[in-house]
């Protein structure tokens, strides 16, 4: 479960479908009842009222299951899916796995599973899909083709293979994605991934920690991703 490194793809679905504003507010008291389930923040003291840019660094569940609300299940699932998840990114090296077993289908997304799953939760993913997700989420809004291999040469020197990038499909906008990169950059600079600060260098990430299987018994997956330089990225990881 990729955790928190997905509430940026929430964020974004939403400012794309113009549901919520670039300068939209929500309130976070700490947990919110969903159905009959009580579902927490990891500010358990609450994060109060909190723009979008903080709730995306400041990493606030409230936040996005109110985001995710105002989606819905059917608008949510489609932004997954276009974003990879659940895919294959037919990336060159053997025995790529899809997921979308371990993922939930539009049908099965009711009012408990949409809110976990706009933070990160009740679904699983490959590393590879969630760099390439969030790639998209920063370079304009488009879907790539990963590859590992650029260039095959002979022993004349001839080219007998060559990668080039490849557009799978766009997603989102160049303005929701710069405005999320945008937001990416205060997550590290003033947010949850303020102690990867380096200094003399500006970048962008997104912190995430995903609890694992059974919730009781504390297992959880830390995350982060990270790019840069942030005005054109070259580098994530």
């Amino acid at each position: 479960e990729p955790g928190s490194i997905f509430k940026p793809i929430t964020a974004a679905a939403a400012l794309e479908e113009g549901l919520i504003e670039p300068n939209a507010t929500f309130y976070c008291s700490g947990s919110t009842i969903v159905a009959d389930r009580t579902i927490a923040c990891h500010l358990k003291s609450g994060h109060g009222t909190l723009d979008l840019e903080h709730a995306l660094a400041e990493s606030c569940n409230m936040a996005m299951i109110s985001i995710a609300q105002k989606l819905g299940a059917s608008k949510f699932y489609k932004y997954q899916k276009e974003f990879g998840f659940g895919e294959k990114t037919n990336i060159d090296l053997p025995g790529e796995v899809s997921a979308s077993a371990l993922m939930y289908t539009e049908e099965r997304i009711n009012a408990t599973e949409l809110a976990t799953m706009s933070f990160g939760q009740s679904f699983n993913c490959t590393s590879i899909q969630a760099l390439t997700a969030f790639s998209a989420l920063i370079n304009g809004g488009n879907i790539m083709k990963p590859y590992i291999v650029s260039q095959i040469i002979d022993s004349s020197g001839a080219v007998v293979l060559e990668n080039k990038p490849e557009l799978v499909r766009k997603v989102i906008s160049k303005e929701t994605s710069d405005i999320i990169k945008k937001y990416l950059v205060t997550t590290i600079e003033t947010g949850t991934g303020k102690k990867a600060r380096i200094e003399g260098y500006t970048f962008g990430g997104k912190t995430g920690t995903a609890q694992q299987a059974i919730r009781s018994n504390e297992e959880y997956t830390v995350t982060f991703v990270g790019f840069l330089p942030v005005d054109n990225p070259q580098i994530i990881a």
